[in-house]
């Protein structure tokens, strides 16, 4: 994937989230809301966009059904997580990667 993959997935996806947290539009969109838990950044080609990333393939997966996307940081508290996970309709754990199982206390 190439970095502007990346920086154009995670923009989406922080853009996606600020719309759902601070709408204030009296349209109701019955859409379901999917999050997709991040992924920490490995090496220094990717660590200049951020600590986490989700790969744009898991996005537009969840596209294809016709929902919304939010990240979920892999490295969140157990309080934000509970926030999280209880303002979601689903979440999509992307693949076996062993630095993720070593830095999330959920999983």
């Amino acid at each position: 994937m190439s970095r502007g993959g990346v920086v154009s997935v995670w923009l989406f996806c922080c853009t996606a989230w600020f719309q759902v947290v601070h709408s204030k539009s009296s349209a109701l969109n019955f859409r379901p809301i999917i999050g997709i838990i991040t992924q920490p950044t490995i090496g220094q080609r990717l660590a200049q966009y951020g600590t986490s990333a989700i790969n744009s393939d898991y996005v537009d997966w969840v596209h294809a059904a016709g929902v919304r996307v939010v990240p979920i940081p892999y490295d969140a508290s157990p309080d934000e997580l509970t926030h999280l996970f209880n303002s979601v309709n689903g979440i999509v754990y992307p693949g076996i990667c062993f630095p993720l199982l070593l830095a999330c206390s959920f999983v």
